[in-house]
């Protein structure tokens, strides 16, 4: 789906490491002179991802990005951007300036030391003065981080690295979804914790190897702790025993619905698809088991979605036929 998408426009460098010290502001502390000069920079490349015009960034890209990513490769970018970002605004989630002492250098930008939502920015730095500008739009439940990394050549700002990826998802970033996941955890609900693991996952690198959240290496060692621990108490395709006709769970993922994400819970049945009745006969009686085979489900999610299948997967792609129950709970 558009809005798992990343994009990244790099510049590869093959110069060798140096020696580096740097001078890093942040927001509030970067001389206002050249903030004037990076957000109107800004203002030109949202315009042109916005209307799918990068004959506009003529000016703005710099001579080693065309170089290295190809006028054609940055066209059909940005018109996939675009077809996520028009009619959007945007605000400033962070702003970098950097003074280096040698160009040609890794930078290492961290937002912060103290919160747990802190993040790294890391790049080459292809100039001795970068700037980095980290944008996010308005009202959307679903946020795509835009990150513009510009470097000083001569007296004027040109465009580095250009990168665009999934930063929140209805409204939580991969660190709300770690800390969800991380409390599901410690009191054993283990099928919400990989849920919420999962879909943190997909907004945990909004830009890509350039943004890395401090806490990734907990949520990546979360993510172990969890799978390890359902693989030491469930063994799929796990058969329901409390249900006489003994249907087999082989599956369960977030599902993903205007209300938000809840459990997939598919299933294996011996019934013919097409018995709805005692099809819906054998769903109800799983639904009233649902809550003691994994716990929590029943009592963390306002619906729990079911599929059953006339056959388990054998690890091929192919359409299997299927009837849908949904499963309304209490509201929490």
């Amino acid at each position: 789906m558009i809005r798992y998408l990343t994009l990244i426009l790099f510049i590869g460098l093959l110069a060798g490491c140096k020696f580096n010290k740097n001078q890093t502001y942040r927001n509030d502390n970067i001389p206002a002179s050249i903030v004037k000069k990076i957000n109107q920079l800004d203002l030109k490349v949202i315009e042109a991802i916005q209307q799918d015009d990068t004959k506009s960034l003529e000016s703005v890209l710099s001579d080693k990005l065309l170089e290295n990513v190809g006028q054609n490769k940055i066209d059909s970018i940005f018109k996939i951007v675009s077809r996520t970002l028009k009619e959007k605004d945007f605000k400033k989630k962070d702003q970098f300036y950097v003074e280096n002492a040698n160009k040609d250098v890794s930078n290492s930008i961290f937002s912060g030391l103290k919160s747990e939502d802190d993040y790294i920015v890391q790049y080459k730095a292809m100039n001795k003065k970068m700037f980095i500008s980290i944008l996010l739009p308005k009202s959307t439940e679903d946020e795509q981080l835009i990150t513009l990394i510009y470097g000083l050549y001569g007296n004027e700002w040109k465009l580095n690295i250009f990168q665009f990826g999934q930063y929140s998802i209805l409204n939580k970033t991969a660190i709300d979804y770690y800390k969800i996941a991380d409390a599901y955890f410690k009191s054993g609900e283990l099928v919400d914790a990989a849920s919420n693991l999962a879909i943190g996952q997909q907004c945990l690198r909004p830009g890509n190897q350039h943004i890395q959240y401090r806490k990734e290496k907990d949520f990546i060692d979360l993510q172990k702790k969890v799978m390890e621990e359902i693989n030491k108490t469930y063994v799929f395709p796990l058969s329901v025993e409390q249900v006489e006709t003994k249907p087999q769970i082989f599956n369960i993922h977030p599902q993903r619905v205007d209300e938000g994400n809840f459990p997939m819970v598919r299933y294996y049945s011996k019934i013919d698809l097409k018995d709805t009745l005692r099809l819906k006969q054998e769903n109800l009686e799983m639904q009233k088991c649902i809550g003691k085979l994994f716990k929590g489900i029943d009592k963390n999610n306002k619906y729990i979605f079911y599929r059953a299948f006339d056959e388990l997967p054998d690890g091929t792609y192919k359409y299997r036929k299927h009837y849908g129950f949904i499963q309304k709970l209490n509201e929490n």
